[in-house]
C-alpha cells in the first residue's frame, strides 16, 4: 500500500467517532419534521412545473371534504406532468402560518392576491410557476373533468 493510501485510510478512521463514545444523533420531533414538509406536499422539481396548484385546506372545513377527492380523481394524469401539488393547511385558523407555508411553497405572492383579506378554504388555485400570479381557482362545484380541463390550461398559461 502507497504512503497516500495509508495517510487517506488513517484520516477516515480518525474521523470516525469510537463506538459508544459518540452522542446518538439528534432527531427532529414530529411536529417539527410535519411543520418543514406541510406546504411542500407532492412537490416536484420547479423546474418541471409550468404551473403550482395550491389546496387551501383544513380538517374542519366541509368544502375541502367534498374537494378533495375530486381533485384526487383528476391529479394522476396531470401528477409529474407539469403540475406541483402543494397543500397549505389553514386547520389552526392562523393566517400568518398560512402565508408561510406559501412561503416555503414559492406561491406567497400569488396566494396573498388570491385571498386577499379573508383566507377561504375549500378552494384549489392554479398558480403560475413563478409563484406570481393567480391563473385560475377550482371549487367544490367543479367536476373532476372540469378540474381535470382547468389543470390542463394552467399548465399551458402556466
Amino acid at each position: 500500500m502507497t504512503l497516500r493510501k495509508t495517510l487517506l485510510i488513517a484520516a477516515v478512521f480518525a474521523a470516525l467517532p469510537l463506538a459508544g463514545c459518540s452522542k446518538a444523533p439528534e432527531v427532529p420531533s414530529a411536529k417539527a419534521a410535519a411543520d418543514k414538509a406541510k406546504a411542500m406536499t407532492d412537490k416536484i422539481p420547479a423546474m418541471d412545473a409550468k404551473a403550482n396548484a395550491v389546496l387551501i385546506y383544513a380538517d374542519w372545513c366541509n368544502s375541502c371534504k367534498v374537494l378533495d377527492p375530486k381533485v384526487q380523481a383528476a391529479k394522476p394524469m396531470f401528477d409529474g406532468k407539469g403540475l406541483n401539488f402543494v397543500t397549505l393547511d389553514f386547520t389552526s385558523k392562523d393566517r400568518a402560518d398560512l402565508m408561510a407555508q406559501a412561503e416555503a411553497a414559492g406561491v406567497a405572492p400569488a396566494i396573498s392576491e388570491a385571498l386577499g383579506e379573508q383566507v377561504k378554504t375549500g378552494q384549489l388555485i392554479l398558480v403560475s410557476a413563478d409563484g406570481e400570479r393567480v391563473i385560475s381557482k377550482v371549487g367544490m362545484n367543479h367536476t373532476p373533468a372540469e378540474i381535470a380541463a382547468k389543470f390542463k390550461d394552467a399548465i399551458a398559461k402556466g
